[in-house]
């Protein structure tokens, strides 16, 4: 997988094709069998019944220069099950399942399939570094399941760096505990730590509320809440000294 396009859900997929060495025998138009680099036409690579890349018979059949075939490799864009609103849980799957259509004129030798049965795997981009894929290639393998989440390293991180300023506040909250002379400035730095994490953590392309959004908010709410409280209980405390002493 290289890239993920947020807004409409879909793919850049990079799939190695492999026919390997015991492709079906191909029959022309007129009877003859062929072998599946001399086709004459392009093969269409089909995802769950839709045209997504054309393929030309040599490519196929191409080699590393000694002799050992490597396939055909081509990037195709594909329909995502998404779940962007979990981030930093969010988790990205597709189940596609591939074939290789033969020209018009051509079928299987000795039956009247046009598509060919070939191998394909995914293949991983370097910039997926921070990316747990999970790649399964079910019987027969031209169906490919493949998940996308984000690592616990990741996730850990995120997590870690949202829940700082809570940590904050309640060390704040404890130490106003044992004085209750005045709100302590750490609440009012927590709330200001709070504000700009969203756009620092959140990806610009993962749409609308997220559950870390929701985290955040929580602990938005909890120390704003926690800071009115202890004004509240600071004001009552001083007027209570006050009137004492004038009486």
């Amino acid at each position: 997988m290289l890239a993920i396009d947020h807004k409409t859900r879909t793919a850049d997929v990079a799939v190695s094709i492999e026919i390997g060495d015991h492709a079906e025998p191909v029959s022309g138009p007129d009877g003859r069998t062929v072998p599946v680099e001399e086709v004459n036409g392009n093969y269409t690579l089909m995802a769950d019944y839709r045209a997504v890349a054309e393929v030309r018979p040599k490519e196929l059949a191409a080699t590393d220069g000694r002799g050992v075939t490597v396939g055909y490799n081509a990037t195709v864009k594909l329909p995502l099950t998404a779940a962007s609103q979990r981030f930093p849980d969010d988790q990205y799957s597709l189940h596609q399942a591939f074939d290789l259509l033969l020209p018009d004129g051509y079928t299987l030798s000795g039956t009247k399939n046009k598509s060919l049965s070939l191998a394909v795997l995914p293949l991983r981009n370097e910039a997926l570094t921070d990316w747990r894929t999970v790649v399964r290639n079910t019987s027969p393998t031209w169906y490919v399941e493949l998940l996308l989440e984000r690592s616990s390293n990741v996730r850990k991180f995120v997590y870690g760096v949202a829940i700082a300023p809570l940590v904050l506040g309640l060390a704040a909250m404890v130490i106003w505990l044992r004085r209750r002379d005045r709100v302590p400035f750490e609440l009012a730095a927590a709330i200001l730590a709070l504000l700009p994490l969203r756009s620092v953590l959140v990806p610009n392309d993962v749409p609308g509320i997220t559950r870390l959004d929701t985290v955040l908010g929580i602990e938005l709410v909890f120390i704003a809440t926690a800071v009115t409280l202890m004004a509240v209980v600071s004001v009552f405390a001083r007027s209570s000294e006050g009137v004492g002493r004038h009486r």
